[in-house]
C-alpha cells in the first residue's frame, strides 16, 4: 500500500512537471516570431516553431496518458482504503497527494505525530 500511495506521488509530480514543460513551450512558442528584423539572411523561423509546436502535442499527449494513469492508481487506492476510518482515508489520500507531514498535520487538525501514527496504523491495518 505504501507503494501505491508512493507511485500516487511521483505521477502527481510528472505531471505538475509535464504542465510546467507546456507552459514554457507555450511561451516560447509566443516569442519565435518576435527577432529583431536586420539586413543579415538567416534562415526561416518555421523549424524552430515546427519543433515547438511538436513537443507541445508530445508533452500533451504524455500528459493525458499520465493523467489516466493516475486515475488508475487512485480507483485502486480508493478500493483498498475503503475499510478505514475517515480520518485515516483522509490522512492517506493527503499523502497521496504528496502534502507534506506539517500540513497534514494542519490540514487534520492533529499534531504532526499523531499524523504519522494515523497513517502507520492504517498502513498496518491494511497490510494484515
Amino acid at each position: 500500500m505504501k507503494e501505491l500511495v508512493e507511485q500516487c506521488q511521483d505521477l502527481k509530480n510528472e505531471i505538475r512537471n509535464l504542465n510546467f514543460k507546456i507552459k514554457e513551450l507555450e511561451e516560447r512558442k509566443l516569442t519565435v516570431g518576435s527577432r529583431a528584423i536586420s539586413d543579415m539572411p538567416r534562415s526561416s523561423n518555421r523549424t524552430d516553431l515546427s519543433n515547438i509546436l511538436i513537443k507541445i502535442e508530445d508533452a500533451k499527449e504524455k500528459l493525458i496518458e499520465k493523467e489516466k494513469e493516475l486515475l488508475q492508481l487512485e480507483k485502486q487506492l480508493e478500493k483498498i482504503i475503503a475499510p478505514l476510518t475517515s480520518i485515516q482515508r483522509v490522512v492517506i489520500r493527503y499523502r497521496a497527494s504528496g502534502v507534506t507531514w506539517n500540513n497534514i498535520a494542519k490540514l487534520t487538525g492533529y499534531s504532526l505525530r499523531q499524523s504519522r501514527r494515523i497513517y502507520d496504523e492504517a498502513i498496518e491495518k491494511i497490510s494484515v
